[in-house]
């Protein structure tokens, strides 16, 4: 068996009169002095449709000749009365000959001779102004004179107040500008105004003015600040663009033929700390957990809000992204949008961080925003496996304290092509042609189904290239193996792996370098092939056969019907994504029971391993389980119940307290819980009970309720909360309110917040530190004291993490004797008051440095109390 994996590279039909008429001219331009003679022959339309043939030419003179050269080409002259700003756009960046010009000029020091050049010129009209008013700038930062590149941008600015142009070839000056000022800590603050107002009013809805690739472009200049910012003076920044150093989680861009062909750029993932933020976006990007998952699990995390910063959890391939209406959500998956869905009533208003969860039990997938159940699903027979965090192409992401906890089945194999929907593939050549055979799910390949896509007879001939790409890259080594039905001159398809498809055919094994069909600029024949590989060594038979692709390190292997057929180098640009490939015009194609076996790792990583999630707490749980005293109350009278692996102690109205101003109020000692409620009888009241014991020093209450339901008019409040009250001077009562409020202006929101009162001689102060968006109807509400410092917390539904309200330094008083309490309350200010609370108390966990109070009393079942002040 032989070895290889080099195409031959040809011309592009299409390009080759541009592209054949500039070579030639760039060879007479060998000799420098015939510059500006010769460049008068071609007009701006021509540098701008060649940039990548000029910065070649270019590249390969010495670099005074380059100067001569690009000057004599670019800058006004006889011939030519604007300079001649082009750029062009590359995963990589904005490129430009303008760029490559001024960089010259600092090799030679012959920067402050162009600066005069520059200014020799008097510039005509405002396109032209902008021109020279960037080079300028340009050439002001690489002299380092940093005030005069300054007053550049300010002037930059000022015009783009005034004016934009919809043309992208008039864009250009203010963005070769922008990418230069940026990296220059003086000029940052400005270029990030500047780039604020450009993506307000020229690229977000509704002022888009397209080109994408130029908004994206944009975006990533925009990102490349944040990042400079981000990474300040460290010694080892993450480099830019790249993936974020983890091992759990790996990040994968929607590509293309169309955004690689038109350049857009490469994407960044960006870890800060635990936190990771999306700063450049080739298309819609996704950050994947490194493992696929089925059976029972729960992921939760924190996303980034509105204003252009939306991502979403994909669970189960599907999607969940609110609008910012807070009336509807869509739904989608790897391709995008699929439907909208209304929501009624509409969703709380969120804070900057939206908290995610989603649930998998027994084959259904819950999608929960702050504790809401917004949308369920049948995961089905072939569930998706793969989680991960989508953010959009046009939004800068964060997603921070990422948790995965249950039991999950991680398989080693996945079935690829047994899915009706397709999940997990997407269409590399999309928009080619709008009449053209798709890529589709056939129920009728026995015995599973299979993925097929017919023959197109318009296509005879075209080397039309049609290819379909599987989501997520091979990261670590693997097998992809499947069966594919071939019949000579009618059905047959080859695997790809990144850009390399490996086209079989009865004489052996040819590799063809993909193109971007239509998009593509790299002038790459679309009918590339290397030398068959390997003479003879393809033993296709009529019928059904069997490919097995495997990679090991940096080499892919593939066997046919057995046998070897190819073994080559996987280059380190390859970004390994596996596809199907085949000639639109010349075969159909029939592939079924494709599967893949990875060496990703076989359990989930345990939650103090995982690599995103917020540390911030683990010092706090260290000391509270160093507490020697703990109480655990299970408020059930039933004695087989058992919460949290403990059957605990049972409520005793000897060891609480019940208080109220209300003769409706209730509290009710029953078979599921300590049932707690408050009824629309008094504008102003709350019931609360309280635990008769002093806590002393460090302490960790949790609270755990169900059932919650909370009614309040247009003006008030109707909550729960969970509240300690200290033996100070002020009589301080701290805790967390978990409920809804709503007034006249206000939209009704359903929240959790942290409340501080004080009462001083005269007054009654009180004070709202944070306000979180949350609306679970159960969950634990937890408070804990270290030293002198207070953490509030709450936990949705059985979720088995809290989420971190606030932290606010307190005193270190005791507790007092009723000063643990849970309450239920409504404020109303309307008459007849319209608020109500009910909520079923489930347990009460105390744990302490030291508890002392009554001892425990008789039991009391079934009994309902009423208390007044």
């Amino acid at each position: 068996m032989t070895t290889g994996n080099t195409a031959r590279k040809m011309a592009r039909p299409g390009l080759t009169v541009v592209l054949g008429t500039w070579l030639l001219v760039s060879s007479a331009f060998a000799a420098p002095t015939d510059g500006q003679a010769l460049t008068a022959i071609f007009g701006d339309d021509v540098i701008a449709s060649n940039v990548a043939v000029i910065r070649a030419t270019a590249s390969r003179m010495n670099a005074a000749d380059r100067y001569e050269w690009l000057a004599g080409s670019l800058l006004p002259s006889p011939t030519h009365e604007s300079i001649r700003f082009a750029g062009d756009f590359e995963r990589e960046g904005v490129v430009s000959p303008i760029l490559d010009l001024v960089t010259t000029a600092k090799e030679l020091d012959r920067l402050e001779e162009l600066r005069q050049r520059v200014l020799d010129r008097k510039a005509v009209g405002e396109v032209n102004a902008r021109r020279q008013l960037a080079l300028l700038g340009l050439i002001a930062m690489e002299q380092g004179d940093l005030s005069d590149a300054a007053k550049r941008l300010r002037d930059m600015s000022h015009r783009l107040a005034d004016e934009t142009f919809a043309e992208l070839s008039s864009r250009w000056p203010e963005t070769l500008l922008l990418k230069a000022a940026v990296e220059h800590e003086e000029l940052r603050d400005l270029a990030d105004e500047v780039l604020e107002r450009i993506l307000a009013q020229q690229i977000r809805v509704p002022h888009h003015s397209g080109p994408l690739e130029w908004d994206q472009q944009i975006a990533g200049i925009r990102g490349r600040s944040r990042y400079l910012r981000i990474v300040g003076a460290q010694t080892a920044p993450q480099p830019f663009p790249s993936a974020p150093p983890l091992r759990q989680w790996q990040s994968v861009a929607h590509s293309s033929a169309e955004t690689l062909g038109k350049g857009f750029p490469a994407m960044h993932w960006h870890l800060d700390g635990r936190t990771v933020h999306k700063l450049a976006s080739h298309f819609d990007t996704f950050l994947t957990f490194g493992c696929p998952l089925t059976g029972d699990y729960q992921i939760e995390c924190d996303i980034s809000g509105f204003d252009y910063r939306e991502g979403q959890l994909m669970v189960g391939g599907e999607w969940l992204w609110l609008h910012f209406s807070h009336e509807t959500f869509d739904l989608g998956n790897i391709n995008g949008q699929s439907r909208q869905v209304s929501m009624d009533p509409k969703l709380s208003l969120v804070n900057d961080w939206v908290h995610y969860r989603c649930t998998v039990r027994g084959g259904v997938c819950s999608h929960f925003v702050n504790g809401r159940l917004l949308h369920t699903q049948e995961l089905g027979e072939h569930p998706f496996p793969w989680v991960a965090i989508r953010s959009p192409y046009w939004a800068s992401t964060s997603v921070r304290d990422v948790r995965i906890t249950g039991t999950p089945e991680i398989p080693r194999t996945l079935r690829l092509s047994d899915d009706p929907s397709l999940r997990g593939w997407r269409s590399y050549y999309d928009g080619m042609e709008a009449d053209s055979p798709g890529w589709e799910y056939d129920p009728d390949v026995e015995p599973n189904g299979g993925i097929v896509a017919a023959k197109s007879p318009k296509a005879k001939g075209t080397a039309q290239e049609h290819l379909l790409r599987y989501f997520r890259p091979l990261f670590e080594d693997g097998v992809i193996e499947y069966e594919f039905f071939y019949e000579p001159g009618e059905s047959l398809v080859s695997p790809t792996l990144g850009d390399q498809a490996f086209v079989l055919g009865p004489d052996g094994v040819r590799v063809h370098q993909l193109t971007n069909g239509r998009w593509d600029r790299s002038g790459l024949d679309p009918a590339n092939f290397s030398e068959v590989v390997a003479e003879g060594a393809c033993p296709l038979v009529s019928g059904w056969n069997r490919l097995r692709l495997e990679t090991i390190g940096d080499t892919v292997r593939l066997r046919l019907n057995d046998r070897p057929i190819y073994e080559g180098e996987i280059a380190p640009i390859n970004d390994r994504t596996f596809g199907l490939f085949h000639d639109l015009g010349e075969t159909a194609v029939q592939v079924r029971n494709v599967t893949w076996t990875g060496s990703w790792p076989n359990e989930l990583p345990s939650l103090p391993e995982q690599e995103l999630r917020s540390t911030e707490l683990d010092e706090v749980d260290q000391r509270v389980a160093k507490l020697s005293q703990e109480l655990f109350y299970n408020f059930s009278t039933s004695p087989k119940l058992v919460i949290r692996g403990q059957q605990g102690v049972p409520f005793s109205d000897q060891q609480f307290l019940t208080q109220t101003n209300d003769p409706g109020a209730k509290v009710k000692v029953q078979q599921d819980g300590l049932f707690m409620s408050r009824g629309p009888s008094q504008p102003f009241t709350d019931v609360w009970v309280g635990r008769r014991l002093r806590i002393h020093g460090d302490f960790d209450v949790v609270a755990e309720f169900e059932g919650l339901e909370l009614k309040t008019p247009q003006d008030g409040h109707a909550l729960i909360s969970l509240t300690v009250v200290t033996e100070d001077d002020l009589t301080t009562h701290t805790g967390i309110w978990y409920g809804v409020y709503a007034h006249p202006g206000i939209d009704r929101r359903r929240c959790a917040q942290v409340q501080f009162t004080r009462y001083y001689e005269n007054e009654v102060a009180l004070e709202f530190p944070a306000l979180f968006a949350e609306a679970s109807d159960s969950g634990r509400l937890r408070i804990v004291r270290i030293g002198e410092e207070m953490f509030y917390l709450v936990a949705e539904g059985d979720s088995p993490g809290y989420r971190l309200l606030h932290r606010e330094k307190v005193n270190a008083d005791p507790i007092r004797i009723d000063g643990l309490r849970l309450t239920g309350g409504t404020y109303d200010n309307v008459n007849p008051p319209q608020g109500s609370a009910r909520v079923l108390w489930k347990s009460l966990h105390v744990k302490a440095e030291k508890i002392d109070g009554r001892p425990p009393g008789p039991i009391r079942r079934g009994e309902f109390f009423f208390f007044t002040r």
